[in-house]
C-alpha cells in the first residue's frame, strides 16, 4: 500500500513538472514572436503606380492577402474602383515592430 502511494505521488510530481515545463515552453515561444503595430501614412500616386503595386510595397503577412489590403485601402480612401490617378493622395497602412 505504501509503495503504491509513493509510486502515485512520484507519478503526480513528474506529470506536474512535465506540464509546467510545457507551459513555460509555450509561453517562451509566444513571447518570442515580435509584436507588430499598425501605422498609417499618406502617399502621392506617381506614374505607373497601381493599387496592386502599392500593396506589394506595404503588404506584410499581418495585413493578409493583396485583395484584402486593396479592399481596405479602397474603403479607407472612398474609392469606388481600383483606378487611381497621378497626383492623388492616398492613406495607406503598414505594420512595423518599431514603436513610433
Amino acid at each position: 500500500m505504501k509503495k503504491r502511494f509513493v509510486l502515485v505521488l512520484i507519478t503526480m510530481i513528474c506529470l506536474t513538472m512535465f506540464s509546467g515545463g510545457m507551459l513555460a515552453y509555450a509561453k517562451e515561444r509566444e513571447s518570442a514572436q515580435p509584436t507588430y503595430y499598425k501605422y498609417y501614412t499618406s502617399i502621392r500616386v506617381e506614374a505607373g503606380d497601381t493599387l496592386w503595386g502599392i500593396a506589394d510595397h506595404y503588404l506584410c503577412e499581418q495585413a493578409g492577402s493583396h485583395e484584402e489590403y486593396i479592399r481596405e485601402i479602397m474603403k479607407m480612401n472612398g474609392l469606388k474602383s481600383t483606378d487611381i490617378r497621378i497626383g492623388d493622395t492616398l492613406t495607406v497602412f503598414y505594420y512595423s515592430t518599431d514603436v513610433k
